[in-house]
């Protein structure tokens, strides 16, 4: 049972920075604070197996109408609505259909068949429009349970909190259609456009800003000493687009690479100077889905370079990079095994995802136990020594900074080798001498 656990009392302290509200404290922190992981994503289940590992809290918020303050038991804070405590449940009435579906795919497989029952049920299913976009839908939501599950196997001291960025989806995403930018025909944009245009993308980082702003000053109140993001917003390429072609311009070439240049550079540096403001947090970032080099195709967060923050990209079981992975020899530092992840789902049961998500979290799980191992391992530390402890291949020498693939045993080995009296660098070489690589392609 987990007992490091933190009271508070009806007391509110509003940080001038951030804006948000945060709860005083009673008592102290608990000194077993290692595995403390944050879950940057959409809202997490913590009714099914991840309930005991999940830390719980109670936040309290000023209604803004009334001016009351009401308090209640959560999970984490939500970044994307601060008002809003609580997101909504995923199983319901229409999901409940999509958990049975899922149910029997899984008892099939154990058991090579199904009934004549369970078998016209699901191919019914399989022609109903309503309940195709329901199960997308769930597969969606379910992501932030997916990947706390990842983050959290086979860690019995974990306390997973949820930091939620993302919001909860209702809908179907609706994905920009970039297709007509082909159509038109590229002319200078005016001095007045180009301000325009700029005035958006400075609201678009100074909104940005805030949530990480919160994300830093709440991952060192509550001391959260890895934090997983598996997701990732389009870069500014994309965003300048899609507001030109609202606007009914298309800019020069010149223009365009201008701008992002600027606003790239721009997110970078200050996106890394809030998420500093927690010196003692490691950052995780999935590397994305896209299959494009990070390089030269920015992609946010992932291509913020610090000592802090780790991109992770995805490998098959082949030890090969996914078809879908972003890659970049100075954007992503790892790659981690991401194709056919099974891991925890609402309502209790497990399901199969792929994805740069399912990897990031592979390596948040690692750098958790490192961190419970020996407590004063600084993040810049965690990674050297993740990254150099790693499974090399050829391919990977030229897709990934550390040449590549995460070795929890190997990274495991090198700390306890620190714990002896060896260097960081000692420890990672000697290592591979005890547990020479087996993946060499």
């Amino acid at each position: 049972m987990l007992i490091s656990k933190i009271l508070f009392v009806s007391y509110l302290g509003l940080t001038a920075s951030t804006g948000f509200i945060m709860p005083a404290i009673t008592g102290t922190h608990s000194t077993q604070l290692a595995a403390r992981v944050g879950i940057i994503d959409s809202h997490i289940d913590f009714d099914g197996p991840l309930g005991d590992k999940a830390f719980k809290n109670e936040e309290c918020h000023l209604e803004l109408d009334s001016q009351d303050l009401v308090c209640e038991i959560s999970h984490g804070r939500n970044f994307h609505n601060q008002a809003n405590q609580t997101t909504p449940a995923f199983i319901n009435e229409q999901s409940a259909d999509v958990v049975k579906y899922i149910e029997l795919q899984e008892k099939k497989k154990k058991n090579g068949f199904l009934n004549i029952f369970d078998k016209s049920w699901m191919l019914e299913k399989q022609y109903d429009k309503d309940f195709v976009d329901q199960m997308m839908l769930y597969r969606k939501n379910a992501h932030g349970t997916h990947v706390a599950g990842i983050a959290a196997k086979n860690n019995d001291h974990i306390e997973l909190i949820q930091m939620s960025i993302i919001p909860f989806k209702s809908e179907p995403e609706q994905i920009p259609d970039l297709s007509a930018s082909e159509e038109k025909i590229p002319s200078p944009l005016s001095g007045q456009q180009m301000a325009s245009i700029e005035s958006y993308l400075e609201n678009h980082l100074e909104a940005v800003s805030k949530q990480y702003d919160a994300i830093a000053t709440y991952s060192k109140f509550f001391d959260i000493k890895v934090i997983n993001g598996s997701y990732g917003i389009p870069g500014f390429r994309n965003t300048i687009l899609v507001k030109c072609l609202k606007n009914g311009v298309m800019p020069l070439e010149t223009q365009l690479n201008y701008l992002e240049h600027k606003y790239t550079k721009k997110f970078n540096d200050v996106i890394k100077e809030k998420l500093e403001q927690s010196p003692d947090s490691l950052y995780i970032f999935a590397a994305g889905n896209s299959s494009e080099d990070i390089d030269k195709s920015p992609s946010m967060p992932a291509s913020i370079k610090s000592d802090q923050m780790i991109t992770v990209a995805s490998v098959s079981k082949k030890q090969t990079l996914s078809s879908f992975s972003c890659w970049g020899k100075k954007s992503v530092d790892i790659a981690a095994y991401g194709e056919n992840i099974r891991s925890t789902s609402p309502g209790n049961i497990e399901i199969n995802m792929s994805g740069t998500s399912q990897a990031a979290p592979q390596v948040t799980n690692t750098a958790s136990v490192l961190k419970d191992m020996k407590a004063d391992l600084t993040p810049s530390e965690i990674k050297y020594i993740l990254m150099n402890t790693v499974d090399h291949t050829l391919e990977l020498r030229e897709k990934v900074k550390s040449g590549g693939i995460l070795s929890k045993v190997r990274a495991m080995k090198a700390v306890s080798l620190i714990k002896d009296g060896h260097s960081i660098l000692e420890a990672c070489e000697q290592a591979y001498q005890d547990l020479p690589e087996r993946y060499i392609s």
